[in-house]
């Protein structure tokens, strides 16, 4: 979130924002955001199951923006977006990541949301469980199972923004919001 005239420092304490990060994501980050986080939430009473919970959401989608993003520098390992872990409730909480992507991935993705989104909670079951044995949710795609796990676990259909972030080179920004 980006301060605005009518936003003030007062405002964005008072969301409750658990954790945020804006930078490189890699391997190193993630374990350092996972720690902080739950330690955030263990300071802040939330019970232990739900801890847990929020940091699956975390990592799932911290694992997204690496698989998806567009390259940042030399390092193929290393992906530029953000995170942000904020309390929406008693023990309820929204985990949002965004990154940029490429328009055809981009165009995956939220078809691969869309989906999910129409489907039960026991379709998404099943298509957990087979898209487990099978390896891959659709051809050409890595397996989707962190899309469907994030669907299961979500306690509101998965929330989807984009916007044009580069459009000399079809790049894309892609935001993705999960409650729990």
């Amino acid at each position: 979130m980006t301060p605005g005239p009518e936003t003030n420092l007062t405002d964005i304490a008072d969301d409750d924002v658990m954790l945020a990060f804006s930078g490189c994501f890699d391997q190193k980050i993630l374990v350092a955001l996972n720690e902080s986080l739950a330690a955030r939430l263990n300071q802040a009473g939330v019970p232990t199951d739900k801890t847990h919970l929020v940091q699956e959401i975390l990592i799932e989608q911290a694992q997204n923006v690496l698989q998806h993003s567009g390259a940042s520098g030399q390092n193929a390992g290393v992906r530029r977006g953000f995170c942000i872990v904020k309390r929406t409730g008693e023990n309820r909480f929204e985990i949002s990541t965004g990154n940029i992507v490429p328009e055809p991935k981009l165009r995956r993705l939220v078809e691969s949301v869309e989906e999910l989104n129409g489907m039960t909670p026991e379709q998404l079951t099943g298509l957990f469980q087979n898209t487990g044995k099978n390896g891959r949710l659709r051809p050409n795609s890595t397996s989707g199972l962190g899309l469907i796990q994030m669907a299961r676990k979500s306690a509101a259909p998965l929330r989807v923004q984009t916007r044009p972030a580069d459009v000399a080179r079809a790049m894309h920004y892609f935001i993705l919001t999960v409650q729990v």
